[in-house]
């Protein structure tokens, strides 16, 4: 029985490990940073909760003169209850509010409409249909250069979606894809589930592949 314990104990030893060196192997794989000296527009992907470190990015490369628009998407996923507006603000709402306060001017934000979730493919991701829908405005727009700003585990997918607009008789965007430093990522619950960092990234590698 003894013996037994220790081989289970072993067996399980070494999945942990090997559980943990794939993680790690994804999250370096996802993470993708092509930073644009100089761009026209940032977008911002909306994300949520995550909308803070990402807008802190956004605002880094902005007030180092990397550009001079930002362009935030609206995801349409409320905050929890704000006592002084007696509403739940969207994050939309408190992505822009955060770029201000960082000093960006409020008429250098741009914001379009609703992200429209799913799409004439089974497996559309609700990414596919935002780039699509900044795709538009960047062409309406004529803009040639946009510098993107997401978390670090979304780059690599969201450029790849990106990229991929650029096909057909369409004029050819630059795009650049950069992510929040250190300082600007908060701390992750690791006793839920859904902020679990690894779990995140299966959840998005497994999005890469269907991508």
């Amino acid at each position: 029985m003894r013996k037994y314990t220790i081989v289970v104990a072993f067996l399980s030893g070494v999945i942990v490990f090997l559980a943990l060196v794939t993680t790690r192997m994804i999250e370096e794989y996802l993470t993708l940073s092509q930073v644009l000296p100089k761009a026209e527009v940032i977008v911002v992907l909306a994300g949520g909760s995550e909308y803070e470190e990402r807008n802190r990015a956004a605002a880094r490369y902005f007030l180092k003169g990397g550009a001079k628009r930002i362009l935030l998407t609206d995801d349409g996923i409320q905050d929890g209850w704000n006592k002084e507006l007696n509403r739940n603000p969207f994050f939309v709402e408190r992505a822009k509010w955060l770029l201000v306060d960082a000093g960006v001017p409020e008429t250098a934000i741009d914001v379009v409409g609703k992200i429209p979730f799913g799409g004439t493919r089974w497996f559309e991701q609700g990414t596919e249909s935002e780039a699509k829908l900044v795709r538009e405005f960047l062409d309406t727009n004529r803009i040639r250069s946009v510098q993107l700003v997401t978390s670090d585990y979304h780059t690599r997918r969201v450029f790849r979606i990106f990229q991929a607009t650029n096909s057909g008789e369409r004029p050819a965007i630059a795009f650049g894809i950069t992510y929040p430093e250190k300082d600007e990522e908060p701390r992750q619950n690791r006793w839920v589930p859904i902020n679990n960092r690894p779990t995140k990234l299966w959840i998005e590698f497994f999005k890469l592949l269907l991508a």
